[in-house]
């Protein structure tokens, strides 16, 4: 056999030259920090419900009202007043523990029946402060919205979305239903009265769709022991013929056909004796049945006006980019012997107030369009705080798997602190590394914040005790719990760079507060694993970052920064080589990842998120491959040591 190559699944025999391209070298993806989470009761969240925004004015945003919001969002985007910190988080992540309800409000149609529904963008009682009104004016909505003096007017155009009418004189009725199922169009036909003992015949049967049985209806009830007989002839559904005998008797009026007809080319009418004379009406409630599947409004338009007799006509071209199901249904059955509007008002004002920063909108259950509505205030918001863990447990449990960095509960409870760790952990078996930042309760003395150190006593956790005071964007100069303190923190440590120590940089706040000599204490809460804040002639600063971890004086393990030095290079480096997984282990593979891995942690040296590293090696064991290194993290520099000695120096 000649010979060949395998490439890419094929085998190729034609000589020629082929392409095998390895970008192997270039996979992975980026490693993103400074990404912070706050959880705590916050009021207008949803619950466990994690919301990450990228600024402080996108926090704002959320409820512009919300002054706690504007507090949080200065604390955690601003946190610095020292240039060596030049920002704060680069993305906030909101988690609320606070049990909350949305409130909303139902838009009725003219049957009262909601049209649309209306939720509040905040959670909880604040909500309740929202009000709207709708007013209609021939094919414009005006949406109006109001909560705590901001005001949102939304000015809609509604046109004609087609016009549907039968015009071919034939049918008596033709009437269309437009609902959540599908487009129905039905019909009845009136036929002359019998002339006795006759077989009569109608035709022009071709504006009579059908796609079902057919119904049969007297106007006079067939007497005792007569039968009127009515013989439809046609096609099945298929398409083969079918005919078929209704027979109507004894006092009876109505009757339908057993089979399911496609089209009808005649029928004829005949009666057992000279005493019966009445009219016929046939009808078929499926004479056209379009499903809404991957169908535009202009489409049903399209498909309306290939009925005989049916006149349909697209009149926006909107009508082409909205879903038919999305079209305003019909109220039941609409007569269309008079020309009737289809019209997508309820969509047309949901898209129109997508931009909202109060409400959020969905059809409501009527699927009717919105009639008119006078001021309307919303309902149906509530708060219930958390008790005990179980919530603040369960709002992190939602961000295990989030990208994030640095986690802070807004909550001075040790219980709460104390669920930290173990997250932090969770969180690495997911691939996102991350530390954690908290505040004891104010006014705790040395002993107690202490305490509070050594229950947690982990490399993840940072612990502060001292409250401060801070300007308020609303004016004001607050003084705060500690955990507010320990967000301004995390704030700093986001806006720093990796591995970058906080000691002695300065935070944004006007004083601190503490029931321990700043200065004089400073040195024995170090040792107890708490990080506090002195002062120098400056103001206030961080005495030194350090973690809570109590075991044993290792300097990688109670250093904030020398621990975050490690767990970005672990990222790092999971992410640069997270490409592989899946690859066939063949010759040389070992060799790649151990080539990829130093390339990494090369450049890990260079951008300075590492000290150094040594003595790389793979281990191959089978579909395992163990990267072994040397790794030194970046430490701070915590002490200069001033050897002098003195002595003299002749001839100077």
């Amino acid at each position: 056999m000649p010979s060949s190559i395998q490439l890419n699944g094929a085998r190729i025999f034609r000589p020629g030259i082929q392409a095998d391209i390895d970008t192997s070298a270039l996979g992975g993806r980026g490693t993103s920090t400074g990404n912070v989470a706050l959880v705590g009761d916050l009021l207008g969240f949803q619950k466990s419900t994690p919301t990450q925004f990228t600024s402080a004015r996108a926090l704002l945003d959320h409820d512009p009202a919300d002054d706690e919001l504007k507090l949080l969002a200065k604390l955690a985007f601003s946190p610095a007043a020292d240039d060596a910190v030049p920002g704060g988080a680069s993305s906030l992540w909101v988690v609320s523990t606070n049990t909350s309800t949305q409130a909303f409000a139902n838009v009725l149609d003219s049957n009262a029946a909601p049209a649309m529904v209306l939720s509040s963008k905040v959670w909880g009682l604040a909500g309740n402060r929202l009000a709207y009104t709708l007013a209609i004016s021939g094919d414009d909505h005006t949406l109006t919205l109001t909560r705590d003096g901001l005001i949102e007017i939304f000015e809609i155009e509604t046109p004609v979305m087609g016009i549907v009418q039968y015009t071919g004189g034939v049918l008596t009725t033709a009437v269309l239903q437009w609902n959540s199922a599908e487009v129905r169009y039905e019909w009845t036909r009136l036929l002359g009265p019998a002339v006795l003992g006759v077989y009569a015949e109608a035709d022009d049967w071709d504006h009579s769709p059908c796609a079902g049985p057919i119904k049969v209806t007297l106007s006079v009830a067939a007497g005792a022991g007569e039968s009127v007989a009515i013989t439809i002839t046609g096609t099945d559904l298929a398409g083969a013929p079918l005919v078929e005998v209704v027979e109507i008797a004894n006092l009876d009026d109505e009757g339908t056909s057993a089979g399911s007809f496609g089209s009808i080319t005649n029928v004829g009418i005949a009666e057992t004796s000279a005493t019966w004379v009445g009219n016929t009406t046939l009808g078929c409630d499926n004479g056209r049945v379009i499903s809404h599947a991957g169908r535009k409004i202009s489409g049903i338009m399209t498909e309306l006006g290939e009925i005989p007799g049916v006149a349909a006509s697209t009149e926006d071209p909107r009508a082409g980019s909205i879903a038919s199901l999305d079209a305003d249904w019909t109220d039941g059955e609409q007569n269309v012997a008079v020309a009737y509007n289809v019209r997508a008002n309820t969509k047309l004002v949901l898209n129109g107030i997508l931009a909202s920063r109060l409400v959020t909108g969905a059809r409501g259950t009527s699927g009717l369009a919105p009639a008119a509505v006078a001021a309307t205030n919303f309902a149906g918001g509530s708060n219930t705080s958390p008790v005990g863990t179980t919530d603040w447990q369960a709002a992190l449990d939602t961000i295990v798997d989030k990208d994030v960095q640095i986690v802070v509960p807004l909550s001075t409870d040790s219980a709460v602190h104390g669920l930290l760790s173990k997250h932090c952990t969770d969180s690495a078996l997911q691939g996102y590394e991350r530390d954690a930042w908290a505040g004891a309760a104010g006014s705790q003395t040395k002993a107690q914040m202490a305490t509070a150190a050594a229950a947690l006593n982990t490399r993840y956790v940072a612990l502060v005790g001292q409250q401060v005071e801070v300007d308020h964007p609303n004016g004001t100069t607050p003084t705060l719990e500690p955990s507010y303190l320990a967000l301004i923190l995390a704030g700093m440590q986001a806006g720093s760079p990796i591995a970058w120590p906080l000691t002695h940089n300065r935070p944004r706040v006007r004083d601190v507060y503490q029931t321990w000599a700043p200065n004089l204490d400073a040195a024995e809460l170090i040792s107890k694993g708490v990080c506090t804040l002195s002062e120098d002639t400056l103001g206030w600063r961080v005495e030194r970052s350090i973690t809570t971890y109590l075991t044993d004086d290792n300097p990688i393990l109670s250093e904030v920064s020398s621990w975050e030095s490690v767990q970005t290079s672990v990222r790092d480096l999971r992410n640069a080589l997270i490409a592989r997984i899946g690859n066939p282990t063949v010759a040389g593979t070992a060799g790649r990842i151990r080539s990829a891995a130093a390339d990494r942690l090369d450049e890990q040296v260079r951008v300075g998120w590492i000290k150094a590293w040594q003595n790389i090696s793979v281990d191959d064991l089978g579909d395992t491959f163990r990267i072994n290194v040397d790794l030194a993290p970046v430490e701070p520099i915590n002490f200069i040591v001033l050897a002098f000695t003195v002595t003299r120096i002749p001839g100077v």
